[in-house]
């Protein structure tokens, strides 16, 4: 469990750093818009780091199931290296299902400015 809750927790924190330093330059440089290329790391980056938390918290409830629901075969079901392997499924998929879905935004051709008026990348910005 305390495994499960470090990674959660390390992802978290990954998370708020893609969004909050390019925020806080944006608020304090009076509305600098993001470049293209920015927005769309800044985007996989949101996108596969979210991925990644609701798979981890789908694991942890998994875990939390096996060990109320068959406390003797906890040590068995869960043992270090299925709790590793869980953990890199979850960020394997977390990083690779967004690729699709940036890629299929980003291609969309855009007339003016390839820059981002808002102080944070997500579809509904990109796509006005």
């Amino acid at each position: 469990m305390y495994f499960f809750l470090f990674t959660l927790s390390l992802s978290e924190t990954c998370y708020t750093f893609v969004i909050i330093p390019n925020m806080l330059a944006t608020l304090l440089s009076r509305g600098k818009p993001i470049s293209l290329a920015g927005c769309t790391l800044q985007m996989y980056l949101f996108l596969s780091l979210t991925g990644t938390n609701c798979s981890l918290l789908a694991v942890m409830g998994y875990d939390r199931y096996v060990a109320i629901c068959h406390p003797l075969r906890y040590p068995v079901l869960m043992n270090p290296r299925a709790c590793v392997q869980l953990v890199a499924v979850c960020y394997f998929c977390g990083f690779l299902f967004p690729v699709l879905e940036v890629y299929l935004i980003f291609c969309l051709p855009y007339c003016g400015p390839k820059t981002i008026n808002h102080f944070f990348c997500d579809a509904s910005p990109v796509l006005q």
